[in-house]
C-alpha cells in the first residue's frame, strides 16, 4: 500500500511515485478543475464567477480570522448571545475531534477536516453544527472514542435520543443556530 504521509524527505520520489499512479493524478486534478467549471458555470448563469463570494456580503459576511470568529462567538452579547456560543462550541468539538484523527495517525483525514473547519470558519461561526456533523470522519471518531467505555452506551444513546428530538424541533421551529 502506498502512503503519501508522512511526505518523503526528498520530493522527487514522491513525485515519480505520483507520476506512476494516475488515480493519484487525477485526484490532485479533479479538485481544482471542480472549482473551475463551478465559477465558468456562475460566470455564464450570472455573470459573475464569484458570486458565491460576492454573495457572502448579502448574508452580512466577510473573510475574518477563524480564531478571531471562534473568539467572537464564545464573547458575543445581545440577542446572538445563545446561538453564537452554541456554534463556536461545535466547531471547537468538530477541531478536537480532528485532533484525534491525527492523534490515531489517521492524517489525511485529519487534515481534511480541519481545513474544511478552518475554511467554514473564515466566515464566523455561522451554520458549524451542519459542518461538523457532516464530516464523516469527525462522527467515525467520535463513535470509536464513545465506544471505548462499554458503560457510557446506554447513557450516550439516551442522551442521543433526547438531542435528537430537541434538535429536530427547533430546526423544524427554524431556531437560528440549526439554520
Amino acid at each position: 500500500a502506498l502512503t503519501l504521509w508522512p511526505p518523503a524527505k526528498r520530493p522527487l520520489p514522491l513525485l515519480k511515485t505520483l507520476l506512476g499512479r494516475p488515480d493519484m493524478i487525477f485526484a490532485l486534478v479533479a479538485v481544482p478543475l471542480g472549482v473551475l467549471a463551478f465559477t465558468l458555470w456562475l460566470h455564464f448563469v450570472t455573470g459573475d464567477s464569484l458570486a458565491f463570494v460576492h454573495i457572502q456580503r448579502g448574508w452580512d459576511r466577510e473573510l475574518v480570522n477563524p480564531f478571531q470568529a471562534l473568539w467572537d462567538g464564545f464573547t458575543a452579547t445581545g440577542d446572538r448571545l445563545q446561538d453564537q456560543k452554541w456554534l463556536a462550541l461545535a466547531a471547537v468539538i468538530g477541531l478536537a475531534l480532528c485532533g484525534a484523527l491525527f492523534e490515531t495517525k489517521r492524517y489525511a483525514e485529519a487534515i481534511f477536516c480541519a481545513l474544511s473547519l478552518l475554511l467554514a470558519l473564515g466566515n464566523g461561526v455561522e451554520s458549524m453544527v451542519r459542518f461538523v456533523a457532516a464530516l464523516a470522519p469527525l462522527n467515525l471518531v467520535a463513535a470509536e472514542l464513545l465506544a471505548r467505555k462499554r458503560s457510557l452506551f446506554w447513557l450516550v444513546l439516551l442522551a442521543s435520543m433526547a438531542l435528537d428530538y430537541v434538535l429536530t424541533q427547533q430546526w423544524l421551529h427554524q431556531h437560528g443556530a440549526l439554520m
